[in-house]
């Protein structure tokens, strides 16, 4: 059931301006408008469940979302349009401004590493649409002040329905993040083929 709420209330990200993690979902819903934060309702609660399992504490992350503004899944294609069929996802004009938002806000930020939760964040912080075949790989942002650091992982909303398989994807991947989140250098494993 979609909670009713205002059309354009937008939602800033939460956390600290100094976070080592950056947690960028897909888009803004009315729970996290109700509790005027990213990730507060039942997604929410998944990420923060397999946060504590990966041994990662909600309020040292900086969440956000890249759409700021309340939408319910039928006004989402005000601003990105998902992938159908072989076609990727993209962004509209509206979403493009979204995304400037979102840039200035993670360099901001200046993260070690950026979570991207879902294919629209990945697409908007990377350019790329692969989703789940990059999901937990270490990508490297483009557009942004900097290189950063991105590891893309399911959308918690995915997690909600008893979906257990996303949740323990979602839960591998954030112990990845606790690993890369010590320094911003994207370092590849030295690999000696034989």
């Amino acid at each position: 059931m979609f909670l009713s709420s205002p059309t354009k209330a937008l939602v800033p990200g939460k956390g600290p301006k100094d976070a080592k993690i950056v947690i960028v979902g897909e888009f803004t819903d009315a729970w996290d408008y109700r509790n005027n934060k990213p990730f507060s309702g039942p997604a929410g609660q998944v990420l923060e469940q397999c946060l504590h399992a990966a041994e990662l504490i909600r309020g040292e992350i900086y969440l956000t979302n890249v759409i700021k503004y309340v939408t319910n899944p039928h006004s989402l294609k005000e601003y990105y349009i998902p992938t159908e069929g072989n076609k990727r996802g993209k962004f509209t004009p509206a979403g493009y401004e979204q995304i400037d938002l979102l840039k200035e806000e993670l360099n901001e930020v200046n993260p070690n590493i950026i979570v991207t939760a879902g294919p629209a964040a990945l697409t908007a912080v990377t350019g790329l649409s692969a989703g789940r075949k990059l999901r937990g790989y270490v990508v490297a942002s483009r557009g942004l002040a900097r290189e950063y650091k991105v590891i893309p992982t399911v959308s918690p909303a995915s997690t909600v329905h008893k979906n257990y398989i996303d949740r323990q994807l979602l839960l591998n991947d954030l112990r990845k993040v606790k690993l890369e989140s010590t320094s911003p250098e994207i370092v590849r494993p030295g690999r000696q083929l034989v």
